[in-house]
């Protein structure tokens, strides 16, 4: 059965994952945790932060989908099928535009860590 691509609404919660060359000595996550054009997250309507973690992430931080597009970008539900790479993951959303300049750092300070692995 395909998942349905449904709309993310502005005031939802999305959940990026964090690994760890991209956490900084002093605990702060790095812009370059948000540069990918189609950055990978996952929507909490089918995910939360703990679980939206992998074996490879350091932290898990949570980005508000409104707020990715008042910076200019689009927040596109992107379901991953069981026959796919990676799937299933009916959470999948990406969010999608350029992150040069300013845009990635601007991300990471949006975005409010919610879960560290425990150490």
């Amino acid at each position: 059965m395909a998942f349905a691509v449904e709309s993310i609404p502005d005031d939802t919660n999305l959940f990026r994952t964090i690994h760890h060359n991209h956490l900084l000595p002093e605990g702060k996550i790095s812009s370059a945790a948000f540069k990918q054009e189609r950055m990978s997250v996952n929507w909490e309507k089918y995910s939360d932060a703990k679980s939206s973690a992998d074996e490879n992430s350091a932290a898990v931080v949570a980005l508000i989908a409104g707020d990715c597009k008042a910076l200019g970008q689009t927040v596109e539900h992107a379901p991953i099928e069981s026959d796919q790479p990676f799937g299933p993951n009916q959470a999948h959303t990406e969010v999608c535009g350029s992150k040069k300049g300013a845009i990635s750092g601007q991300l990471r300070d949006i975005a409010e860590a919610v879960w560290f692995r425990p150490s």
